[in-house]
């Protein structure tokens, strides 16, 4: 009779007690006034302005795009106005057109966050708008024109910028990035005189925002040029450092930056060497043709039959397949150690293997936390911590690490019983508990952090997460 033994652990990613209620992560900072000073010469920038905006291009009624023009310095309060101007759209995910010289910090982290929280994209463009002048204070909704020629997003502005689930710039956008600085008002002697100065400080105000373009999906070599320019100048980004970045993710379209048809209304489009998001798709339907594995083309029409309780932007490429689906690992596991018991195995939990008894090369048994045990044959299912396992037999096993980051939701009503998977490495699903689980990254911000946890696989930084995680 052979007698067989599994060694093995569950892991899952959530915490306990701790779910994520979205996606993203949210910062809370607390800022002295701090700011990305804009160019010198546009120190008489109006306050921002939002207004939104139905094209006034010719042929397009009765169905004219629309967006949100945001122009003018982010001053304090501008969070706030935003907050108000996506409020009026009543659930609308209009595009957000902006030109802006910068200005509060604060604000424009909040409004980064707003905009990632309603899914909405972000381009660097400029609006004309019908019966008002390029300066005015406020502005009606009413009919304009998009264009690229002049547009400007600079210091703060790029963290508006960073917040767009896609973000576009023409060919010759004017982004960039200097120092933040930090207004500092000490009022000294009986006359209480009170002045003002400006002080670059690397720590606070630029951890954070250091984390929130981490989190937003924003890398090198933006953070690494903010820090080295100093703060009375600018650092104009070239469209590398846009794209290597992920600042922008498509090249906005300088003769027609609006369509009336493509991804969040903007005329966008792969940077050149990248191939269309729309391209991706065919190329995974072509690889899948002639297979057993069934997939077909489906309309937009036929997502929301599908799916009626999502929400999508304009489709332009989507294929589908009856048989895709996904399991709970967790879950699984369980069913065959039932399985397993049902057939007369014996299931030891929690049981931890410690120690292999081998003899002249041959496995004779196991020393594990709950006693030694005779084997003729040892299974080794233990996923990261085989390496560790299979070096007591002198067998040295290497795993190529693959971080990547999952986001677990609270649990919901039911939403969608599909697998859904995009070109951008969106990808999400809804389990069995409700929990909404996805990633909009196949990897982590590039951050020295991150290079530390990828050099090397981790162990669980308490004992008490690695029990709870034992115990699932």
């Amino acid at each position: 009779m052979r007698r067989w033994a599994i060694a093995g652990r569950l892991i899952r990613s959530d915490v306990p007690g701790r779910p994520a209620e979205r996606s993203h992560w949210r910062f809370s900072v607390c800022w002295r006034r701090a700011a990305l000073r804009p160019p010198a010469r546009m120190r008489g920038e109006p306050p921002m302005r939002f207004v939104r905006v139905v094209s006034a291009e010719p042929g397009c009624a009765p169905n004219c795009p629309e967006w949100l023009s945001a122009e003018g310095r982010i001053g304090p309060g501008a969070a706030t106005d935003l907050a108000e101007a996506l409020e009026r759209l009543n659930g609308r995910r209009l595009p957000i057109l902006i030109h802006s010289p910068g200005g509060s910090v604060a604000d424009a982290v909040a409004m980064g966050e707003l905009i990632r929280a309603k899914g909405l994209a972000v381009a660097v463009a400029r609006t004309l708008i019908t019966n008002c002048p390029e300066r005015a204070p406020k502005c009606p909704s009413g009919p304009g024109r998009a264009i690229t020629g002049g547009a400007m997003c600079a210091s703060a502005c790029v963290l508006v910028l960073a917040g767009g689930v896609e973000r576009l710039v023409g060919p010759a956008a004017l982004v960039g990035v200097h120092q933040i600085t930090t207004v500092v008002r000490e009022t000294e002697g009986l006359a209480h005189l009170t002045s003002t100065r400006k002080v670059y400080e690397q720590l606070d105000a630029d951890a954070a925002v250091s984390a929130y373009l981490a989190a937003m999906g924003v890398g090198d070599p933006v953070m690494a040029l903010m820090r080295k320019t100093p703060a009375a100048s600018v650092r104009w980004l070239s469209l590398a450092d846009l794209k290597v970045s992920h600042l922008a993710t498509l090249a906005l379209d300088a003769a027609e930056p609006i369509a009336t048809s493509g991804a969040n209304g903007l005329n966008g489009r792969a940077f050149d060497g990248d191939p269309p998001p729309a391209d991706l798709v065919q190329a995974s339907a072509r690889q899948l043709a002639g297979t057993a594995y069934p997939a077909r083309h489906i309309s937009a029409e036929e997502i929301m039959t599908l799916d009626p309780a999502v929400t999508t932007g304009p489709i332009t490429e989507a294929i589908y397949s009856s048989i895709d689906g996904h399991l709970d690992p967790v879950q699984v596991t369980r069913r065959f150690l039932d399985d397993a018991a049902r057939a007369g195995a014996r299931i030891l939990y929690p049981c931890e293997l410690t120690a292999l008894d081998l003899s002249a090369g041959r496995l004779r048994g196991v020393t594990t936390t709950q006693g030694r045990f005779s084997l003729d044959r040892l299974v080794v299912a233990a996923g990261v911590d085989t390496p560790r396992i299979l070096a007591m037999a002198r067998f040295p096993l290497a795993l190529k690490h693959a971080p990547g980051i999952l986001a677990h939701s609270a649990r919901l009503p039911a939403l969608t019983r599909l697998a859904h998977d995009a070109p951008g490495n969106v990808e999400f699903k809804q389990m069995a508990d409700g929990s909404i689980v996805g990633t909009d990254a196949r990897a982590p911000p590039d951050t020295p952090e991150h290079r530390d946890i990828l050099a090397h696989a981790m162990q669980f930084p308490y004992a008490e997460l690695r029990t709870y995680h034992g115990n699932r």
